[in-house]
């Protein structure tokens, strides 16, 4: 059965059995919990060509699965054909495809994050989207709310991978955004490596 587990985990992120398992045992052996798997084939669909909200989950999740290393993250919206533009310091980005826009910021590497927002999805579709997320990347590692315990419409989930933080928030949409914001939604991701 174990094997079994294994070659599926493997296929499920382009690596052989032994790789997989070889990443098993250096986790477990140094006291961290094993890798998550990466994300479903199927998010570089919806990074091309989903609806709004399909393409929203699938940048969130992008920016999840790669919170270590954004500039991974990167890479894969710009294979996915998101226009990928520089701003600020060398690292930040603006990116866009069809109805959803974002920033991603990887730029220091201690505080990095993502956001993405549109029109078309509105805040309950927006948190419905961080709770899949949470449940399926770190189910029984996170908390609802902010790390301050804030447990508001906006305030999402504080998430403890083992090392660092990640926060999920929500708002609303543009340079001065309320939340909720009868008119789209944002969702925010927040990492810390310290």
């Amino acid at each position: 059965m174990r094997f079994m587990l294994l070659i599926a985990i493997g296929a499920l992120v382009g690596c052989t059995t032994q790789e997989v398992q070889r990443d098993i045992d250096n986790a477990l052996s140094i006291g961290q919990s094993p890798p998550r798997p990466e994300a479903p084939l199927d998010v570089s669909i919806a990074l091309t060509s989903g609806t709004p909200q399909e393409m929203m989950r699938a940048a969130v999740e992008t920016c999840l699965v790669e919170f270590r290393d954004l500039n991974n993250a990167v890479a894969i919206f710009q294979e996915a054909g998101w226009q990928t533009t520089p701003f600020g310091n060398p690292g930040a980005y603006e990116l866009g495809k069809d109805e959803v826009t974002g920033s991603l910021d990887a730029s220091d590497g201690t505080s990095d994050g993502c956001r993405f927002e549109s029109s078309a999805v509105s805040i309950d579709q927006a948190r419905a989207i961080g709770q899949g997320l949470v449940d399926q990347y770190f189910e029984g590692s996170y908390q609802a709310g902010s790390p301050e315990g804030a447990t508001g419409t906006c305030d999402g989930f504080t998430i403890f991978p083992g090392r660092g933080l990640i926060v999920i928030s929500y708002d609303g949409l543009g340079q001065d955004p309320t939340c909720p914001d009868p008119n789209g939604s944002s969702i925010i991701v927040s990492t810390s490596s310290s």
